[in-house]
């Protein structure tokens, strides 16, 4: 995990405590000199309330990187449901997105809801 990313992930989605397996805690934004090595050796991540394993944090990242709300599964349904209606379409050779628009629409929608 590098720290640019987990600081967009701060800058976007609020603050997030690291405690490492020694006990030390601090919370991110932070000017210590030694976050880079926390974060790097970093077992537990408090973000929205909640502890959060490194691949948790990581999985959230990642969601928010693809533009999704992170722990948001309905926007996580909706992004997969979008990639197989995108899939139909390529395999069927549709010129027009006959089952992507509608799977786009409802993607958009509920992208909508967050904001």
């Amino acid at each position: 995990m590098d720290y640019e990313r987990l600081q967009r992930f701060v800058a976007q989605h609020g603050s997030v405590s690291i405690q490492d397996t020694q006990g030390n805690t601090r919370i991110l934004p932070s000017g210590d000199p030694d976050i880079f090595e926390l974060i790097a050796k970093a077992d537990r991540f408090l973000w929205d309330g909640y502890w959060r394993s490194r691949a948790e944090i990581k999985a959230l990242m990642a969601q928010s990187e693809r533009g999704l709300k992170p722990g948001c599964a309905e926007c996580e349904r909706l992004e997969k449901e979008l990639l197989r209606a995108r899939d139909i379409d390529r395999a069927q050779k549709n010129l027009e997105p006959k089952y992507e628009l509608p799977a786009l629409n409802a993607f958009k929608e509920h992208r909508i809801a967050h904001q």
